[in-house]
């Protein structure tokens, strides 16, 4: 608890890590879950008339927590080690979001079910193991098809899956909807998709997620 303060304190300074955060995550939200730096660079566009890519909006957000993280280590309010595990954590979040998508849609191919309509289920409060059973599937095999979807996707996206137990406890979270810490999902719905949601916490390696199907 004594960290998570010490480095929102270390960001609350921030005003456009804070924004821009804010903002992206309000529009992804709205235009289907992509990238924050790319809904972020869209709206930051539209808003200005500019044109603001989202390779420039990560820079620009790396530029300002690198700083920061270095203040951090300097005041001793982080050691090193723990600022550069904040910094790889973020430099990482576009290869989670792959992952966590390309986790998303395996699923959604077992289960058998276009992505819309599982996201549908989530919201009305379903879990996927109520799904996979309403789809002719066990738990069993659902739980295996998730830690496959997770070691899949972190593939695919270059980045470290979980493994052994870890792997086992995802799977089994995700299957059964409970809410982490962390975890992300729709109003109504039984929990995220993990502790916390498809991420580490969640489906896989790292960071936490948006929105479940």
């Amino acid at each position: 608890m004594r960290f998570a303060k010490r480095t929102m304190a270390l960001v609350g300074g921030g005003a456009l890590v804070v924004a821009g955060a804010g903002a992206a995550i309000g529009v992804a939200a709205t235009s289907g879950g992509g990238p924050p730096s790319e809904a972020f660079a869209e709206a930051l566009s539209d808003r200005v008339g500019t044109t603001i890519t989202p390779e420039q909006v990560e820079a620009a957000r790396g530029d300002v927590m690198r700083e920061r993280l270095n203040q951090a280590v300097q005041d001793g309010r982080l050691t090193r080690e723990q600022a550069d595990q904040i910094l790889k954590s973020m430099q990482e979040a576009p290869k989670r979001h792959e992952a966590r998508e390309a986790t998303r849609e395996a699923i959604a191919a077992f289960l058998g079910l276009p992505a819309e309509e599982l996201h549908e289920k989530r919201h009305q409060g379903m879990t996927l193991a109520e799904i996979a059973d309403e789809q002719g599937k066990t738990r069993a095999q659902l739980v295996d098809a998730i830690k496959k979807a997770i070691t899949d996707g972190a593939s695919a996206a270059g980045i470290d899956a979980p493994e052994g137990d870890e792997l086992n406890r995802r799977a089994e979270q995700i299957a059964d909807g409970e809410r982490g810490r962390g975890g992300h999902g729709p109003p109504g719905a039984r929990g995220g998709f993990g502790p916390g949601g498809f991420g580490p916490g969640g489906f896989g390696p790292g960071g936490p997620p948006p929105g479940g199907p």
